[in-house]
């Protein structure tokens, strides 16, 4: 039995939407009131399907890393990944990518960290005009809303 690549082009497009609904159900347990301070009330998953991608832009695949990356971009902002000091670790780190964010979480100084969110910008979510145009499968998310989002 062979694989077609049209078939496997389907599969990974529904592994990246059951991905995505991982991340979504984590941010919702446990990062609701980031998530309601750093998005505008509605949707809010082309902010996460923008910070996957800025995770993956890093090399950073395994999901909890992915997860722990996104989380990062909602408690701290959304470009906290280009303050200098973690820059370094996530860009000259040794080891997988992966390893490298956490030692950045581990290592990097509480000031650079500090630095980040002082310095945010809200518009590093880098999110697309026509991204539900491009997007797998917008219905598997539509009902994925801030105003639907609980505090633990």
């Amino acid at each position: 039995m062979r694989i077609s690549i049209a078939q496997r082009a389907m599969f990974e497009r529904e592994v990246d939407v059951q991905s995505t609904l991982r991340v979504i159900a984590h941010l919702c347990a446990f990062h609701a009131s980031a998530i309601r301070g750093t998005t505008p009330p509605g949707p809010f998953w082309p902010h996460v399907r923008a910070g996957m991608a800025r995770a993956r832009s890093h090399g950073i695949r395994a999901e909890w890393a992915v997860t722990s990356f996104v989380a990062m971009m909602f408690e701290i902002g959304p470009d906290f990944d280009t303050q200098p000091e973690i820059r370094a670790f996530l860009e000259e780190g040794s080891g997988l990518p992966e390893m490298r964010l956490m030692e950045a979480v581990e290592r990097a100084p509480e000031e650079s960290w500090t630095d980040a969110e002082e310095n945010a910008d809200p518009g590093a979510w880098a999110i697309p005009d026509d991204w539900a145009e491009d997007d797998p499968a917008p219905a598997a998310w539509a009902g994925v809303s801030t105003d639907r989002i609980e505090d633990p």
